[in-house]
């Protein structure tokens, strides 16, 4: 049997870990230090009951519609005008990240690698590479998604190496900042837990299909540790006063590694990591560009002719905190609520359907 054009069930865990980790998890701890402090990691783990609702949720969209594709589910069961305004409405999240996550490779291009790359350069390479990569077809994005993995993987172990300058007392008292602080930060990790979507527009791809919950729930456990350790080893080794003071703290716990061949690996781990930000942006590119042309019918090279000035326009804006922030928090919140809304739906109109069907 001809398997082109399909992914396994590891290649699906590698892609639904492509969706969760880009560039923002890397100040993730300097956002939730801000209001529970010292007890950031708690708000990380308190917060994982939505990635975890919803990859179940998704999984059990993806065992009753089988391999067909989610846009056209959508417009089957919400009938054709509101299943295509909330199939316009899910995969618009998708190009919404593109401009996002540029945001992020601009800022931390301009601070940390070399200043006469200025905005509009950083943007026109993003989206170049990202524009080749979402041209691609499955094959090459899931085989990109699993180098990816072993990236992260890799940094996170090298990450291990200021065990020796992690101290206890900076997550000390723990709970000191309050349960009401630690619920209100799990609340701003919204834009960093969203993600277990995805699973809804790969499911299409993956044969076989017999391990799709097991692998889908293996993604968010390996993004877990990523999440929780991320947060935990930056705040014990600079702790809450010193992460609220630089945008992006991660970054610093790489000072501490001291390979004889690098001179100084943090460096490294800005390049290591822009591939990672490319990848994550060719992969949402790739599954907006997908589902518009399913939704319009349009060709993928048109739509990347028509989008490609507007995100790119957008990049450029968003990019600016006093926009930034305002955005993300509208964003983030909104489609935590949309997607809740959207799959619990979906889940209904599947269970209404079955019922007659069986009545029938």
């Amino acid at each position: 049997m001809n398997n082109k054009g399909k992914i396994t069930s590891y290649q699906l865990f590698s892609l639904i870990i492509g969706g969760f980790i880009g560039p923002g998890f890397l100040k993730m701890p300097n956002i939730l230090a801000q209001t529970a402090k010292q007890d950031a990691w708690i708000a990380t783990i308190v917060a994982l009951i939505y990635p975890f609702t919803m990859i179940l949720l998704c999984c059990y969209i993806a065992k009753r519609v089988g391999s067909r594709d989610i846009i056209d589910v959508t417009k089957d069961y919400m009938g054709k005008y509101l299943g295509s305004i909330v199939g316009f409405l899910f995969l618009l999240q998708c190009l919404i990240f593109t401009v996002t996550i540029t945001g992020d490779l601009i800022s931390i291009s301009e601070t940390y690698v070399v200043g006469f790359l200025t905005p509009l350069k950083i943007t026109v390479i993003g989206f170049f590479i990202s524009i080749y990569t979402a041209s691609k077809d499955i094959d090459t994005i899931s085989k990109v998604n699993e180098l990816i993995v072993f990236f992260i993987f890799m940094l996170i172990l090298l990450s291990l190496s200021s065990f020796k300058n992690l101290n206890l007392l900076n997550i000390q008292p723990v709970l000191g900042s309050g349960i009401k602080n630690i619920a209100l930060a799990s609340k701003d990790t919204a834009y960093f837990y969203l993600g277990a979507e995805v699973l809804l527009f790969f499911n299409k791809y993956v044969f076989p299909r017999e391990n799709i919950l097991k692998y889908s729930l293996l993604s968010i456990v390996f993004s877990t540790i990523i999440w929780v350790s991320t947060t935990l080893i930056t705040l014990l080794f600079l702790g809450p006063d010193i992460v609220l003071k630089s945008k992006w703290p991660f970054i610093y716990v790489y000072s501490t590694v001291n390979l004889r061949i690098i001179s100084n690996f943090m460096y490294i781990f800005i390049y290591i990591w822009s591939f990672i930000i490319f990848n994550c942006l060719g992969t949402y590119l790739f599954m907006g560009l997908e589902m518009l042309s399913t939704l319009t019918t349009l060709k993928k090279r048109n739509l990347t002719i028509i989008l490609t000035p507007l995100l790119f326009f957008f990049a450029l804006i968003l990019y600016k905190q006093k926009y930034r922030s305002y955005f993300m928090d509208i964003f983030s919140s909104s489609y935590v609520l949309f997607n809740y809304i959207y799959v619990l739906s979906l889940i209904l109109l599947i269970k209404i359907r079955d019922k007659k069907t069986k009545n029938i």
